[in-house]
């Protein structure tokens, strides 16, 4: 005899089969390409950078458009969604360069005729424009790089990041000249001279900034923070190691981190997730993924997007996870108003069934994010809690029938 729980759980696979569901991720394209860094502007709009162009998509990654020449495209940055700086490299005529538009993809081109190369670029929000020329150097473009200053940086042989928080003050990360060590620099004067603030023997990849508070992320799973404009800093301490590529904070609480592991022959990717700013972090990662997360955006703590490097893009609207999760995808049926509450939940968790679709003995699972079951309580009536005590810090889900509900515990 075949149980209607049977039937569900033969749906669910159907579904991941035809949608190409992994987890609580979505496959929703495939941009044939490698995929390097992805930024949205909305639910819909949003670019991404590739090894043959830079890509826009104007309905979420349900399709896009090349919105550049098919360059190597290293880096870029956007003052809105229409006027951005792009760094890229022509293959074929082994030439660095970068391109700026105001106009939708319709861009100006500057090759570097020999020498060095640009590998990073930020837009301050005076509208200034700051790109690296690799070694020691970089360049300031005002008014939309029509005046261009070169600063030198004699403590350093290569420049990995740069960010000004204005005119005046800024830090970058940089290679120093004395071994494989990376530091911290920071200028006072808009870049005429620069002191070390931080150093360390791990790599330095990518900054970040959100409200009054900078990240940093690079190595063995480092994570810096600064929450005086880069004087000093902090290590945030993580439970893994990856290589960290990409850092993004939603808001002083929630933050995800990217990257994985680039060794040939043992290449993976990971993304991990914060709601505790920093204290603990859940692994995220889409199931089917075996390459660098070399991309990602979240639009809140539940919503984003995932690029790997393989040309996959990912998108999920239940914060990520490996197992069917919370919200319904296209042609699943919308989930009944069950009420969870407080949510995060320190010692208990209540939970509110409907009453017209409650049924006596109701249970009530608790899972963590792999799925694995943790704790199976009966309800008698629609309305009952959940101790949450002996849970470590962390999300979770509740699961009643076919429904997934997501709590975190404080």
């Amino acid at each position: 005899m075949i149980k209607s729980r049977d039937i569900f759980l033969v749906v669910l696979f159907l579904l991941a089969i035809n949608q190409s569901v992994f987890g609580q991720w979505r496959e929703i394209n495939q941009t044939g390409r490698a995929n390097f860094g992805l930024e949205m502007f909305s639910a819909d709009i949003g670019y991404l950078s590739t090894n043959s162009g830079l890509l826009k998509t104007e309905d979420g990654w349900q399709s896009f458009q090349l919105c550049s020449n098919p360059y190597d495209v290293w880096a870029y940055d956007f003052i809105d969604d229409l006027s951005g700086v792009i760094i890229y490299t022509d293959v074929d005529k082994v030439q660095t360069g970068y391109g700026s538009t105001s106009n939708n993809c319709i861009w100006n081109y500057k090759a570097k005729s020999a020498g060095g190369g640009y590998t990073t670029v930020f837009i301050s929000d005076s509208g200034t424009v700051y790109f690296n020329i690799e070694s020691n150097q970089f360049v300031a473009g005002s008014n939309w790089l029509s005046k261009l200053d070169t600063f030198q940086l004699d403590s350093t042989n290569a420049i990995l990041d740069i960010l000004f928080y204005s005119d005046k003050e800024g830090i970058v990360t940089t290679v120093l000249t004395h071994g494989h060590d990376r530091g911290i620099l920071r200028t006072n004067d808009g870049g005429n001279s620069w002191s070390k603030v931080f150093q360390i023997n791990n790599g330095l990849i990518m900054i970040k900034k959100v409200e009054d508070v900078t990240y940093i992320c690079g190595d063995n799973g480092l994570i810096l923070k600064s929450s005086d404009q880069g004087r000093t800093w902090s290590n945030m301490p993580t439970p893994f190691q990856d290589h960290l590529i990409g850092i993004q904070f939603t808001s002083k609480d929630t933050g995800f981190v990217y990257g994985g592991s680039f060794e040939v022959g043992n290449e993976n990717g990971k993304i991990y997730s914060t709601y505790d700013a920093g204290s603990t972090w859940s692994d995220i990662t889409p199931a089917d993924v075996v390459q660098p997360i070399t991309g990602a955006y979240f639009l809140s703590g539940n919503e984003g997007y995932v690029a790997e490097k393989t040309g996959k893009i990912y998108y999920t609207e239940t914060g990520g996870g490996d197992f069917l999760g919370t919200k319904p995808y296209e042609g699943q049926e919308e989930s009944i108003a069950i009420q969870i509450y407080p949510n995060p939940a320190k010692d208990e968790l209540n939970i509110v069934l409907p009453i017209e679709n409650f049924a006596s003995n109701q249970q009530v699972i608790v899972r963590d994010l792999a799925g694995k079951v943790l704790e199976i309580k009966s309800f008698d009536s629609p309305k009952g809690t959940i101790e949450t005590t002996a849970l470590a810090p962390g999300v979770y889900f509740i699961q009643i029938g076919s429904e997934y509900l997501k709590f975190q515990v404080l």
